[in-house]
């Protein structure tokens, strides 16, 4: 073992100790295991390792006890970027088979997007995604949240949007952000109040 230390040493016993204990001490220990680690202590506090290398080439970087990010190669041509919670692994980002990879480790982690300090998309381990909501809809696979009576999912072309949205408990098709189409769950499916007698909603067909 070679260690280089900033006010400590290793003892008899293999323990690390320091010559003055009021002070910061850090240090590098290269192992006859084949390990690397790279310590750091505040005053007052036995230096915790802080970076370390192994025999594989995996590189860990933690900020107390429990490693908080790893780097490895994987399989392979495999690259890895290992993040963890708690010591535990929970994501992770990889480049794999060619394929540029971000990934949620866990049966049930999902991977949230956030903007401002609040989720914005989330995508669950069902692979089920929600914009401004949570997914709660068994067989759903995309499910849209917002404000009531406005176009929640659009679509654009030359200027002109369209889209749908839910109103007081209706699903509403929009031209621009006018409800033109509602749907009810009652006997009366669909108010086709703005179908005119070419069976177009609005004044006019295509092109008109």
């Amino acid at each position: 073992m070679l260690v280089l230390g900033s006010n400590f040493y290793i003892n008899s016993v293999g323990s690390e100790t320091r010559y003055n204990t009021s002070e910061e001490s850090s240090g590098i220990i290269l192992n006859r295991n084949g390990d690397i680690n790279l310590k750091t202590g505040g005053t007052g506090a036995t230096a915790t390792t802080r970076l370390s290398i192994d025999t594989n080439g995996e590189t860990a970087i933690q900020g107390d006890s429990n490693p908080c990010l790893s780097v490895d190669r994987g399989s392979a041509n495999n690259t890895n970027i290992n993040i963890k919670y708690n010591g535990t692994l929970t994501g992770q980002v990889a480049v794999a088979n060619a394929d540029f990879q971000l990934s949620a480790v866990g049966a049930s982690t999902p991977i949230s997007f956030y903007t401002n300090g609040s989720s914005k998309v989330i995508i669950d381990s069902s692979g089920r995604m929600g914009i401004n909501r949570t997914p709660a809809l068994g067989s759903s696979k995309l499910e849209v949240g917002g404000a009531d009576n406005y176009p929640l999912i659009n679509v654009e072309a030359s200027g002109a949007t369209g889209g749908m949205g839910i109103g007081s408990g209706i699903l509403r098709l929009y031209y621009g952000t006018t409800s033109r189409l509602n749907i009810t769950d009652s006997t009366a499916l669909v108010s086709a109040s703005n179908f005119n007698a070419s069976g177009y909603v609005g004044s006019s067909g295509p092109g008109g």
